[in-house]
Parts: C-alpha cells; structure tokens; sequence
C-alpha cells in the first residue's frame, strides 16, 4: 500500500505542477487553427468559389465572394479560405505574398472535382472516394503550419513552437486510456486542457496518466474548468469530422467500428516519429497538397525527391519493337537473349525485379494491362475500392523507381489480342523523343496517383523503359494492327533459317515413314521451300527451327513430337490452304481422307508425304539415311 500511495501522490503533484505551467501560459498557447469555418464541406465550399474566381480579370476576392452569396452559402466568406489551407484544398508558395494572390487550387482538390463528376456516372464509388479523401486530409492537420506562422511582434507568436500532428497523438491517448485503464472516452474539457496543450510527442504517456487522474477528482475538474478559456481551440472541431471519431455533445471517443485500422495507423506513426518529427515546411506541403496519406508518409517522402534528383542520371536506352516471323522461329529466344546481354541470369522461367512479362489472348483487354477498380474488405469487414495494376502500371512504376536500370516490358502474341484496344490511352505514349521518353503524355489518374502519388501528374514512359512485342505470322483469326500502331515500333523480322547455329539448337533424325529418314533441319527447311515455291503460299506459313521442342536426339521421341506437334499444322494450315490444285504436301484423299487416317499411318511408319515433296527431300534423305 505505501507504494500505491507514494505513486499516486507523485501523479497528483505533476498534475499540480502541469495546472501551474498552464495557468502561466499566454492565451491560446496550444494547438491552433483560425478562427474560421472548419466543416470541410463548407471549406471545399469556399475553394471550388475560390477556383471560379480565378478566371474573373481585376475583381477583389472580398467582392466576388459577395457576389456569389447564395441561400445554400449565405454565411460564407472568403476568410474561410485560411482553413482551404489548412485542408490542402489551397497552396501558396510565394514567400511574403498578400495572403491570396498567388494562391493555387491543389491536387488534392481538383481530386475530389474529378470524383465530383464521376458521381454522374458512378455514384456510390465516387461518394466512397470522396470520403476517403476527406478522412485523409483531415487526419494530415499540422499544428502550427505556414499559414498560422504570425507576423513579426505577434502577441499569437508562441503558437510556431507548436510542430505536431495532432490526429496521432488523440489516437494515442485514447488507445491507452482502453487498453490501460478501461476509460473509453475524454471529456472535451479534458481534451482543450490536457490534451491541446501538449507540445511533444514525448507527452502523450504523461497526458494518458493526467486523464486517467482528473477523470475521479472534482478537485482538479474544477481546476481545469477555470484553464478552459485559455484555450479554447477550434481542432476539436476538426477532429470530430473523423470517421474514426465519435463525438458527442461532452466527450470524444474512438470509434469501434476502425479499432484495428486506428490501431495500425498509430503504431506506423510512433515506429517511424522520427520522419514525422522532422518533417519541414515544404516537406508537410507536399504531403497535405497531395493525395498521400499520412501513415504512408515515411515511405514515399523520397520518392518523389529521388525521382526528380535522378532524372538528369536516367538512361536514355527506351524504345518500342516487335519481333516477328513464322511459329517456332525463336522470337522470344531471341528477346531473352537481348534481355541477358544487360541481365545475364534471366531466363523465363526465372524472375527478375526488372523484367515484365505478359501472353495476350483474344479476350485481353486494358484493365487487364493497366488495372482495374476492385473491392476490398478493409480489417473493419467495409468494402472498398481501390486501383490494383497490372502489367503495364507495374513495368512504368519500376521504371520511375529505377532510373538506372533498363526495364523490360515484354507481350508475346500481340497479334492474338486487339492491341488498339489493349493500349487506348496508352497508345498516345509510343511516340519516342530522341532520348528515350515519350513524346507526349496523357492523363489517367489511376495510373498518376498510383506511380506519383498525384492523381493530376502527366504520365508517360521514362527514358529506361522498353517496351517489346512478339508477333507470329502464321496465327489464324488474328487482329490486324493498324498502320498507325505498326509504325511506333521497329520491326524486327526473324528468318526461318536463324537460330540453327546455336548451341541450344538440337538436330534429330526424323523418320518420315519406314523407308525415309532426315535430320530435322534438312526436313523443316526442305519443308519451307515446298511451301512456298510448290503450294504457292506465303512465308506465313513456313516453321522455324524451333517449331519443335526438343529435348534431345532421340529419333523416337522425335517421331512423336512430329506426330503430335506438327503434322495438325501442317493438315489444317497448310495443305487445306493452298492455292495449287496440281499439287500438295500429303497424298490425296483416296488414301488419306481426313486427319485421323494421316495421324495413324504417320505413326505405323506408313508413307504420307506427296510424292512432291518426298522428291523434294530427294538426296537429303538418302543422306540421312547413311547416317542412321
């Protein structure tokens, strides 16, 4: 008991102390915002007027706003534009300027206009956005700000000793007011008193412990009833508006529906103080004028630093290709070739942070390749909707990120898909400058707010950034790129005949039927030859050395690799399609009337080669022959 008794006295002596430093402090020494309008729809309010007010030539602000008074606004006045700062709905980067003349419209607000006109369209998700940023932008208030700095000889000068973010701190207090001491809510006296005052981060413990003390003491309630028009203060009327604040008449409390999400948010905050802590001028600009959370801070404060410090180190090595020729040609052998000559341990089926890779299809689209609006149920069980990239969005990310590395952006079969339809938008960024960049830009606020942290920055592909496609000519009910997407790439035809003096190049005996006999590449470039100069069809239809597979030189395994992989393509791409009725690549339909019949005798050994071509073959059989 003597111990309890001694620890309670000391906390009532430090409350005593702390009453006493408060009793001496000047008038509104504490947290500060202006005395103006706080409802932050008031204050958008007053920024959206502000926004039409700088299109109007030689008109006082004081005067427009007057003139736009309405029923809906009656009580608005331009003054309430000093909390449009403090809500990053307005920016003023002019040192010394006349409080409003060279104030801007930020990116945060034109945020919310633009999710202002979607809700024509979409308006449950607009609404959710909207809400989302409101929340954001009310838990980035910093006091003392900028636009609270008071003139020189100010009696208010004491508020810039003032630099915290006051959100962080209440979650806090209330966190360990439950989880220590079950008291679930502070009077709002307790909060203009003990909590408005602090001025460290450091105090948070102390204040917890004052709280939980004047919540059974008349004596010090009385003492603080006394301190309470000293300062009172207009935060607890931001702080109200939070969604995960609920406030009564007397009293604030946490609210339970966003525990676990207040919970998260304060750890973040305390485990990384020391960027919060720090945080300059117009660092906290960049936060609150952008749509970057608070809790996010630590990590992306670089970001767009590094990006903007890197840009002159950048590569300047970004282009746009497209390798293309006949199926098994080695087209995307030949682009993983390119990418190790920077990357040397890439392969396909090996990762690299640096190397993007995606097959179209007929049903691919953007989303698919950009990304996409999706719900998500947050830890509270509410769904949400937030962008998830893809593909592309991932690639340009990395590339921002990464000014010094080449990042690779490969779609093999482009022709499978309607690439117009894949790139929309996108398709304006392929247009390169000298250095590597896109000519243009576009504007996708996904994609920006994504990359950026800016719904608003223009979005183009960087310098390092190469984009490469794989076409394959001989692809059936293919879409037809138009001329104007064929001509931002380079085309880079690869020939039937590459890729057979390679050493990954495997050259086994095929067994035609039971009297012939070649090597693979004398077959499929004898092949190549009856094709177009016998049958009268285009190189479209020709094979490349590695239309097959192989694993080894095995003559049986490479019969059935033939049997299974080849002879479809030749009876339906093929033979069906030539235009010479005088000859064809398999004996005519007497002895061979559908694909099954040629299936089976293939595989008995059985002749199913035209007399054509198997002269064709002529003494490259005889050859291979003597070497079996």
């Amino acid at each position: 008991m003597p111990f309890l008794f001694w620890r309670k006295n000391k906390i009532t002596m430090d409350i005593r102390e702390y009453l006493k430093e408060l009793n001496a402090r000047e008038d509104s020494d504490c947290w500060y915002i202006v005395k103006q309008e706080t409802k932050f729809e008031n204050v958008l309010g007053a920024a959206k007027l502000f926004s039409e007010y700088l299109n109007t030539n030689g008109k006082s602000i004081l005067n427009y706003f007057n003139e736009h008074k309405n029923e809906s606004n009656k009580k608005m006045n331009y003054r309430i534009l000093s909390n449009a700062y403090n809500y990053g709905l307005l920016a003023n980067n002019v040192e010394g300027a006349i409080k409003y003349d060279n104030a801007k419209i930020t990116n945060v607000f034109k945020t919310i206009e633009f999710y202002k006109q979607l809700a024509v369209a979409q308006p449950y998700y607009a609404q959710i956005q909207m809400s989302i940023i409101k929340q954001m932008q009310l838990e980035k208030l910093f006091v003392s700000n900028k636009y609270d700095n008071p003139q020189k000889n100010n009696s208010n000068s004491q508020k810039r000793n003032f630099r915290l973010f006051p959100v962080p701190i209440v979650y806090k207090i209330l966190l360990e007011l439950k989880d220590k001491y079950k008291i679930d809510s502070i009077s709002k006296l307790q909060f203009i008193t003990l909590v408005s005052t602090i001025k460290s981060y450091d105090d948070v413990s102390q204040a917890v412990e004052f709280i939980k003390e004047t919540s059974t003491s008349d004596e010090f309630n009385d003492s603080l009833k006394e301190l309470q028009p000293k300062f009172d203060n207009r935060v607890l009327k931001v702080i109200g508006q939070l969604t995960t604040i609920s406030s009564s008449k007397d009293s604030i409390s946490l609210n339970e529906t966003y525990i676990d999400d207040i919970r998260n948010k304060t750890t973040i905050f305390f485990e990384e103080i020391n960027s919060y802590n720090n945080i300059t001028d117009s660092e906290y600009d960049s936060l609150l004028t952008n749509t970057v959370e608070l809790w996010d801070w630590y990590i992306v404060k670089e970001i767009p630093l590094s990006l903007k410090n890197n840009e002159q180190n950048r590569i300047k090595t970004g282009y746009n290709a497209i390798y293309y020729g006949a199926p098994g040609t080695g087209k995307s052998y030949q682009v993983n070739e390119l990418i190790k000559k920077v990357y040397p341990d890439y392969g396909s089926d090996k990762d690299n942070d640096y190397v993007f890779r995606v097959t179209l299809h007929p049903e691919y689209t953007y989303t698919d390749f950009v990304g996409q609006i999706l719900p998500s149920t947050d830890m509270d069980g509410k769904v949400r909707y937030d962008f998830t990239p893809n593909v592309f969005t991932l690639a340009l990310k990395s590339a921002y990120e990464n000014p010094d590395k080449e990042i690779y952006l490969i779609l093999e079969e482009m022709s499978r898909a309607n690439v117009a339809a894949v790139f929309g938008d996108l398709f304006q960024l392929l247009d390169r400058k000298k250095g590597g960049a896109s000519e243009y830009s576009i504007n996708n606020t996904d994609i920006a707010r994504y990359i950026y942290f800016d719904p608003n920055h223009p979005v183009f592909l960087p310098s390092n950034m190469i984009i490469i496609g794989t076409v394959n000519t001989s692809d059936q009910n293919v879409f037809v790129m138009d001329t104007a997407f064929k001509r931002r790439f380079n085309w880079k035809y690869v020939s039937t005949n590459e890729g057979t003096e390679s050493k990954d190049f495997i050259n086994p005996i095929i067994k035609i039927d039971n009297e012939t006999s070649v090597k693979w590449k004398e077959f499929y470039q004898t092949l190549n030859e009856f094709i177009v100069g016998d049958l009268d069809l285009s190189e479209d239809k020709q094979i490349g050395p590695y239309f097959i597979k192989f694993k080894n030189a095995d003559s049986n395994e490479a019969h059935k690799l033939v049997r299974d992989k080849l002879l479809q393509y030749l009876w339906e791409d093929v033979n069906q399609a030539t235009y010479s009725s005088s000859k064809g690549l398999f004996k005519d339909k007497k002895e061979i009337p559908g694909f099954s019949t040629l299936y089976e005798k293939f595989d008995r050994g059985e002749p199913v080669f035209s007399s054509d071509f198997k002269d064709k073959l002529g003494v490259k059989s005889n050859v291979a022959q003597e070497i079996d």
